[in-house]
């Protein structure tokens, strides 16, 4: 599970794309959390990779972008 502290950056966004076509990439400390908390209010829906832990929640993406 993704620790809040390790994160440095967020996106927020439209399922489909991650470019920022469909969303903003965001690195304030209430973005960061607001994702964080979706993320962890939802953790049968998170998808984990190298460097970044992401959802699909009502068609939107979330991803935390950690160090």
């Amino acid at each position: 599970m993704v620790n809040k502290d390790s994160i440095i950056r967020v996106y927020s966004g439209r399922n489909g794309c991650a470019c920022g076509c469909r969303g903003t990439y965001r690195d304030s400390k209430s973005s960061i959390t607001r994702v964080y908390n979706k993320l962890m209010a939802n953790p049968d829906l998170i998808e984990e990779g190298n460097g970044y832990t992401a959802m699909v929640l009502n068609d939107r993406l979330y991803i935390a972008y950690t160090e």
